[in-house]
């Protein structure tokens, strides 16, 4: 059974590795709703055609993504 100590440590270590990975999440979706805002204002097609394309990167990536996860744990 594992120390508290223990249980902490790989906690912080868990948090330390994930935390660039959260970080790039959140600057994709920041980045989908200014590419939104930008196209906004040609009208409801253009802002579709990002939605549609957003959603479409978002899903050929998720992927590749547990891919890369997969295998940098093995």
């Amino acid at each position: 059974m594992k120390s508290n100590s223990e249980s902490r440590n790989e906690l912080r270590l868990l948090l330390t590795l994930a935390l660039p990975t959260v970080i790039e999440q959140f600057l994709m979706t920041v980045v989908q709703y200014v590419d939104t805002a930008m196209v906004g204002h040609l009208g409801a097609e253009a802002s579709a055609a990002v939605g549609v394309t957003s959603t479409m990167v978002w899903l050929s990536n998720a992927p590749l993504y547990a891919m890369g996860v997969g295998v940098l744990a093995n």
